[in-house]
């Protein structure tokens, strides 16, 4: 029986979704998911015998499908290559190894995020200003804090410790509900200045309980949108801030969620340092004015913030 890509498609991620040993999150289910059905779309992928899968046929498969992003188009062949790997004999050998070249698949290169310029404290600022009232917190904490989108949605009243001044990550949330964070090292205790601590205060006063940011992941990426702001953006900002600050690697790593590298590993120790850390995150403050009565103001803002790139041209999130 002839293994079509489109059989082979649904065999690796049904085999996906079963995984036991290290389970995927829906999230990548989902965009996994959405890449194969890309794929499909292009006339004749999903009938090809996975056996003659080769270089031409992801290169014509780059072609057709060349007006998405680079990272969609990156993201699907690399999907495709792993349906192609997936496919093994009843001792495990994989039954159609390849040497892929990209040359000649001709990939569109994506934006390195080191490439990519990062907030200026003005823009922050800016952004506060003209973002929606329910949105000003988040966007206050998040650029003063490095979390996750997802980490910030799922942070509940209790995650926020007033008087330590911490906020406890140990779950994100997304489209497909609240789940584990991303890694191991994403469950963390981050530190937070006392500015923001006040502004916490005020915004969990009369609430026992509750989401600490009562968002949707649509309400968040909407008003990033209309702000011209990527997900990631704010969280680019703190983790530069604490860089040029000169943070210690182990003591930065862990405010982020990175794992520790190198000898960082064995000298983690000073990530353990509660007094250092509070003494450090009051020390380089936030990075951008913050004025809490304007936060709690309801006006709303009569400049809006739009982000320029080099070119002049309005960065889409």
């Amino acid at each position: 029986m002839i293994q079509t890509f489109e059989k082979s498609a649904q065999d690796y991620l049904s085999k996906l979704r079963m995984r036991k040993r290290k389970p995927v999150k829906a999230t990548t289910l989902a965009t996994f998911n959405s890449a194969v059905k890309l794929a499909l779309q292009t006339p004749g992928f999903g009938s090809r015998p996975l056996e003659l899968i080769d270089n031409e046929d992801l290169r014509q498969l780059v072609e057709r499908i060349g007006e998405k992003s680079p990272h969609t188009i990156n993201l699907t062949v690399r999907v495709v290559k792993s349906v192609v790997a997936s496919a093994v004999d009843e001792r495990g050998n994989q039954l159609f190894v390849r040497k892929w070249n990209h040359s000649h698949i001709d990939l569109p290169p994506v934006t390195n995020l080191i490439e990519m310029e990062v907030l200026k404290a003005e823009e922050v600022e800016a952004a506060i200003a003209a973002a929606p009232q329910k949105m000003k917190r988040f966007i206050a904490v998040q650029a003063a804090s490095g979390l996750r989108r997802g980490e910030m949605l799922a942070l509940d009243i209790d995650d926020f410790d007033p008087v330590a001044g911490t906020l406890r990550v140990d779950e994100t949330a997304g489209y497909y509900g609240v789940s584990s964070p991303k890694t191991k090292s994403a469950t963390r205790a981050v530190d937070i200045h006392p500015l923001i601590v006040d502004l916490l205060v005020n915004a969990s006063a009369n609430r026992p309980s509750g989401k600490l940011f009562p968002l949707t992941v649509d309400m968040v990426r909407r008003a990033y949108e209309r702000l011209n702001i990527r997900t990631h953006d704010l969280r680019h900002f703190r983790y530069t801030w604490l860089q040029r600050a000169e943070i210690p690697n182990a003591i930065r790593d862990s405010w982020i969620g990175h794992a520790s590298k190198g000898m960082e590993r064995v000298y983690g120790h000073v990530a353990q340092d509660t007094a250092l850390k509070h003494q450090l995150v009051e020390k380089i403050g936030i990075g951008f004015k913050l004025e809490l009565g304007k936060i709690e103001q309801s006006a709303p803002a009569s400049k809006p913030f739009k982000r320029p790139t080099k070119d002049g041209r309005a960065v889409l999130a």
